[in-house]
């Protein structure tokens, strides 16, 4: 009987913290991400094409140039249109600092910078902030409420 009750106590226990944690303020920090100034300065003096993220868009030119984009995040690639072994350089500007910059000096060179190359995953960022925790978090606080009461009522 003790048991039982020790059991019923836990399950409660259980319950009150899915309840409390379900309702706990969570920051939406992926969607009130504001914009910021992107540049992406391309040095080079032969033609190339870049792709950019933020607008998806597909830009062309000859001879160095800045691109400027307003987005909560930006990256490009870069590739050389001619066959040479000139230097291209790319360098990612956030808010006036340097965020990334990379060469080639390939024929039909490729660079790319914004991107994640190694290790890419941010093991800081609580569980709070993964897509769909809260939902999850109520569902079962919801569920494990049910069960409670339910149990409780017979």
């Amino acid at each position: 009987m003790e048991l039982l009750r020790f059991m019923k106590s836990v399950g409660f226990r259980i319950c009150v913290i899915f309840v409390v944690v379900a309702f706990m303020p969570t920051s939406s920090a992926a969607s009130d991400a504001q914009s910021e100034n992107w540049e992406i300065r391309i040095d080079y003096s032969g033609e190339w094409r870049a792709l950019v993220e933020s607008d998806n868009s597909d830009r062309r030119g000859y001879g160095s140039e800045t691109i400027t984009t307003y987005a909560a995040s930006e990256s490009a690639t870069v590739r050389k249109l001619d066959d040479n072994s000139k230097e291209m350089c790319v360098e990612l500007w956030k808010n006036g600092e340097l965020v990334d910059s990379t060469c080639t000096s390939s024929a039909y060179g490729e660079v790319e910078v914004g991107k994640c190359k190694t290790n890419c995953g941010d093991p800081s960022v609580p569980f709070s902030e993964v897509p769909g925790f809260g939902f999850v978090n109520s569902i079962l606080a919801l569920a494990c409420s049910a069960i409670y009461f339910r149990k409780n009522k017979s």
